[in-house]
């Protein structure tokens, strides 16, 4: 469970994560031994290993409640059956004494109640295996229904971050084209400025009176 990451970087990543607290400072400590890995690689790693603890949480849960169900189950049954071996302990214990034929009759329903429980056994055994499958069956179900959710999640805060990134890119797109605007609108100004007094030293330069007292 690395997504496919090395084990060397993976077992770093868990390594820093306990320590990191917070994102920032977790892709910052990674990069100093791996520059190689990007931000995002990290920053998807991180959500990614979050799911798979999520994950594998509910999965624990579902086996627990799972086998304390079946648990439960497989005591009722014992029960029902200690109940059933003593009522006919019971009903042969006050039918003892009573004569030959009571002996018969007592012994034929004996063999009666053996044959009837005998043949309880496979049906009750058989039931069990169903009602298991029949619940394992359900917690794949749930499984994968948890893990396509968990998948969609990760998806779209994947998307999130891309989201994100894009609107930063963009904006600082935006500021950069500001600036270089005003930087030439101000070299444009400063160049209609200079153009403006040379003209007014060449007219000056060139005025009859100015002329005709220098001769």
């Amino acid at each position: 469970h690395t997504q496919h990451w090395n084990e060397e970087d993976h077992l770093f990543f868990l390594k820093i994560r306990k320590k990191a607290k917070s994102i920032p400072m977790l892709v910052s400590e990674i990069r100093k031994k791996f520059p190689d890995l990007t931000a995002e690689q990290i920053i998807n790693h991180e959500a990614w290993y979050k799911m798979y603890l999520e994950l594998r949480e509910k999965q624990r849960k579902s086996v627990e409640i799972w086998r304390r169900k079946k648990e439960i189950e497989k005591c009722e049954k014992m029960k029902i059956l200690k109940n059933n071996q003593n009522d006919n302990h019971k009903e042969n214990s006050n039918n003892f004494g009573n004569g030959e034929n009571n002996e018969n009759s007592k012994s034929h329903h004996l063999n009666n109640d053996e044959s009837r429980r005998l043949k309880s056994l496979p049906q009750m055994k058989l039931q069990e295996q169903n009602e298991k499958k029949e619940m394992i069956k359900k917690w794949k179900m749930e499984k994968e229904k948890m893990k396509q959710a968990e998948e969609e999640k990760l998806k779209n805060q994947i998307e999130g971050i891309r989201s994100w990134k894009e609107q930063k890119f963009l904006l600082r797109t935006i500021e950069i084209k500001e600036a270089l605007d005003e930087y030439r609108n101000r070299k444009m100004e400063k160049k209609l400025t200079n153009n403006q007094n040379g003209k007014k030293n060449q007219e000056i330069s060139r005025s009859p009176a100015l002329v005709k007292s220098f001769r």
